[in-house]
């Protein structure tokens, strides 16, 4: 039996949002233990020649990183930059490790003075992203919405060594609350970084609708670092879109906004107007980006973004579909990878459906993948491996890891 979306969320408890997290689950727990002075340091926008080491902290100052080549001795300290982040008592410290080497492993240190004591984190090991890699393996999550018992018992489906690193493709952060300093967003976090290692493989964060709800929201950008987004510029000039290439694989990742139609009240909380021209302005970026040779020369390419741009539930973004998915079918992508849905579908390139919510035919041009959750019984994620037999997908469930669906898409 297909629920909807609505009824899923009331099923798992996410209706009301409002509430503690402990009642928001149905789970009547003790409050948690106060968060340490300072999280795990953690992996963002990676690339062949750079990496970014972030770290939050309540109390640290005089924050740098140390790092060096895999197989050297003396690590080189590196000033990092600290944010405050507004109406919580943490800051944001990252630094950009640039004109690194390709394929190369680099050890790293945070080192930082408390109470005014030296401290410093152990030594983290990463490896920087490699275009001529020959083969690739990716973790795909989405729509958690906070359920930290479908996420463990998904992740328990992959070997630790099994993916490189990890996508969250939206709604691993429930309406995050400005609530206690956002304590929830904090602990949930530095939980994902734990549980995947963050701290030596980077977590590509993209935002879902749930995580444009809540007081913390407007916050998010704080904690993450990409190619174009300034956490201080207005929010209708954020820029959440990014892409790179990793071994074989291009990918392309996109911001879809609220889950809006072109029939929502423009007066609704999911302010359509606004996220509808919020989508156009990317589509200048996008035309650009297809144009480049790392869209052009890849071998695979995979296009990713939160709410499916093509979904016979409805449960899509229209406005989305009409800007992108000729675009990136006319530039052969391989796969969409989307999520919102709750419940996992695969939809073939090229075969009509009939959408539940009216009389409207769509025809996806490029297969696509939709991922489920919260529930444990909705709960998915995909592992995307790619090499010189092609693309290659495997979905399987939180609840008993049965692999719901195998994929293999053109070379």
């Amino acid at each position: 039996m297909n629920l909807s979306r609505r009824s899923l969320l009331k099923q798992a408890g996410l209706l009301a949002t409002a509430l503690p997290l402990s009642r928001a689950l149905g789970v009547d727990t003790p409050a948690p233990e106060p968060l340490p002075d300072v999280l795990l340091p953690y992996l963002q926008n990676p690339a062949a020649d750079g990496m970014t080491v972030c770290f939050l902290a309540q109390k640290a100052t005089a924050v740098k990183v140390a790092t060096v080549k895999d197989g050297q001795s003396k690590l080189v300290e590196m000033e990092a930059t600290g944010t405050a982040i507004p109406g919580t008592p943490w800051t944001f410290w990252k630094t950009r490790l640039s004109k690194l080497q390709p394929g190369t492993a680099y050890r790293y240190q945070v080192r930082y003075t408390s109470e005014d004591k030296p401290q410093a984190t152990p030594i983290y090991t990463f490896r920087t992203f490699n275009p001529k890699a020959p083969e690739l393996k990716v973790a795909i999550f989405n729509d958690i919405h906070n359920h930290l018992d479908t996420f463990e018992a998904a992740l328990a489906n992959l070997k630790k060594d099994e993916f490189e690193f990890s996508i969250f493709n939206g709604d691993m952060i429930n309406d995050p609350s400005a609530s206690d300093g956002a304590s929830v967003v904090f602990r949930l976090w530095n939980d994902y970084v734990r549980l995947l290692d963050g701290s030596q493989k980077p977590i590509v964060f993209i935002r879902g609708n749930h995580e444009l709800r809540g007081s913390f929201s407007k916050k998010l950008a704080y904690m993450f670092d990409l190619p174009h987004l300034d956490a201080a510029a207005p929010e209708a000039d954020q820029q959440w879109q990014f892409a790179f290439n990793a071994g074989p694989v291009h990918f392309t990742f996109m911001d879809t906004g609220e889950d809006d139609s072109p029939t929502t009240d423009p007066t609704s909380y999911k302010r359509p107007r606004f996220w509808e021209a919020f989508r156009r302005k990317q589509t200048a970026w996008l035309d650009q980006h297809l144009a480049t040779p790392a869209v052009k020369d890849a071998r695979h390419r995979v296009f990713v973004a939160h709410i499916p741009l093509h979904d016979p539930t409805g449960d899509y973004s229209i406005v989305s579909r009409d800007e992108w998915s000729n675009r990136i079918a006319t530039a052969k992508f391989d796969l969409m990878l989307a999520g919102h849905d709750h419940a996992w579908k695969y939809l073939p390139e090229k075969k009509s459906f009939t959408v539940d919510k009216g009389p409207e035919t769509d025809t996806p041009p490029i297969p696509v993948l939709i991922g489920g959750g919260p529930a444990m019984k909705q709960g998915t994620v995909i592992l995307l491996t790619a090499d010189s037999k092609g693309l290659r997908t495997k979905m399987f469930a939180s609840d008993g890891g049965k692999v719901l669906h195998e994929g293999s898409y053109k070379a």
